[in-house]
């Protein structure tokens, strides 16, 4: 049940809880974050602005 929560650090490969901002090991932030996740996280931020630019456009 412990092992779901927990991931490997991005940098020093220690398992980490899932979504702590900073590794105890090594320090680095967000350790847990993968490419993935910013990737979405990404494209869900512009498609936020290009609707928002539709509904509201600049005269």
């Amino acid at each position: 049940m412990e092992k779901e929560n927990l991931k490997k650090c991005r940098n020093c490969y220690y398992e980490v809880k899932k979504g702590i901002r900073r590794c105890p090991y090594c320090g680095i932030v967000n350790p847990t974050l993968e490419l993935k996740e910013v990737f979405v996280m990404t494209l869900g931020v512009i498609a936020v602005l290009i609707i928002y630019s539709y509904l509201f456009p600049m005269q």
